[in-house]
């Protein structure tokens, strides 16, 4: 991650968490679930878990895990498992606007960001239902890339 990503994600902890506990958050930490409870801006159920949205920064959307775990997620939806064009008919045919798309032919894979995790949640959901035997996804980071 580079410096200017770790500063904006730092600078977005700290807006998310106020002053109090500002130096006290860090991406990958675990919160106390009162903390978090009081941080929280909406819930949404994802699968069988749920994630607590903390804010929305420029970078992507901050959550915390039923453990209460922080997190961030860039609002994509990842699918696998099935062709990139069945994954974009699927996209057409159920209205989704993602903000941007790729159809990756070489890989089968294709990748989905949406303008909020909520949106990106509901697309996960519906692309699940209508694509049977694709993988879907809607990957939440824990921890800073470490570059080995």
């Amino acid at each position: 991650m580079n410096h200017i990503r770790k500063t904006t994600l730092a600078a977005a902890l700290m807006l998310i968490a106020g002053s109090a506990c500002a130096n006290d958050i860090k991406l990958g930490q675990q919160l106390p679930l009162t903390q978090v409870k009081s941080l929280t801006q909406q819930v949404l159920t994802i699968g069988k878990g749920k994630l607590r949205i903390l804010g929305v920064t420029q970078e992507g959307t901050m959550v915390a895990n039923e453990l209460g775990v922080v997190g961030i997620s860039y609002n994509d939806v990842l699918v696998s498992g099935v062709s990139p064009q069945q994954v974009k008919d699927a996209v057409h045919r159920l209205g989704l606007k993602p903000q941007a798309a790729g159809y990756y032919d070489s890989t089968g894979l294709s990748s989905l960001r949406f303008a909020s995790l909520s949106d990106a949640a509901q697309a996960r959901t519906s692309l699940r239902s209508a694509l049977s035997g694709a993988s879907v996804s809607l990957p939440v980071q824990y921890a800073e890339v470490k570059p080995r």
